[in-house]
């Protein structure tokens, strides 16, 4: 299945002050603030403390995250976290958290690069189970089979796309599937990966039955506000997702 989500706990320690973080990729997250996945600070812990910053148009309150689920990505996945109210800071992580594969780094910014934010020495997280950091903060990256999890999918063609009108939406939503191609099925996912509803009355054409290629989600009274993911899926085993917030 196309869906997967691996994160790990860092703790932050400054003196007796310990700040708790968590990174890891989504398969519905993205390179912003993403709702029901990343957690904002909502209150700036006291004392020496770590987060992951954020830059996001669509939601400019929220700048500080205490836990950062990134996009996959078929190249390197990038964290950087600042370091701030302290010195001597130390992050620590349980090994057995990481991934079962690829490659997971985590390095210091060099303070004498400011403001360009140069890491020269990096970690390998499966080695070291801590980093000690004057001050400032660093970079977590990831390389490899984490960053799309065991069984990779087949890439889809470059003309297979997927829309969904109105997004957020809190009746109903528009699905509609890119002229000329052919889906096998169409299905709905919550958040924590289950299968919560199929579309999958299509015609030889591989439209949705007396719709001309835009088909209707109107989930029940049983369904909560929250992410769900609409994922087509051809007949050549190709897929494609798409992000979608169910508002009551």
């Amino acid at each position: 299945m196309g869906f997967f989500r691996w994160g790990v706990d860092i703790e932050v320690v400054c003196g007796t002050n310990i700040t708790a973080l968590t990174f890891g990729a989504d398969s519905i997250a993205t390179g912003g603030y993403d709702p029901y996945i990343d957690v904002p600070y909502f209150t700036i812990p006291g004392g020496g403390y770590g987060y992951f910053p954020i830059d996001d148009s669509l939601h400019p309150g929220y700048t500080m995250l205490s836990t950062d689920y990134r996009s996959p990505s078929h190249e390197k996945i990038v964290w950087g976290f600042y370091l701030e109210a302290g010195a001597n800071f130390v992050v620590r992580w349980e090994l057995s958290d990481l991934p079962d594969s690829g490659e997971i780094s985590i390095g210091a910014y060099n303070v004498d690069s400011l403001p360009n934010l140069v890491v020269d020495d990096w970690q390998d997280m499966r080695t070291v189970d801590s980093i000690a950091i004057f001050i400032l903060g660093g970079q977590i990256t990831a390389v490899g089979s984490p960053i799309f999890g065991i069984g990779e999918i087949p890439p889809p063609p470059n003309d297979f796309r997927i829309g969904a009108y109105p997004n957020p939406f809190n009746s109903a939503v528009s699905i509609s599937v890119g002229e000329g191609l052919v889906p096998s099925r169409i299905e709905i996912f919550d958040i924590a990966g289950r299968m919560v509803a199929e579309l999958s009355h299509l015609n030889k054409g591989g439209c949705p039955e007396g719709t001309g290629g835009i088909l209707t989600w109107q989930p029940d009274e049983s369904f909560g506000s929250g992410v769900y993911l609409v994922r087509v899926i051809t007949h050549s085993g190709a897929e494609v997702t798409k992000r979608v917030v169910f508002l009551k």
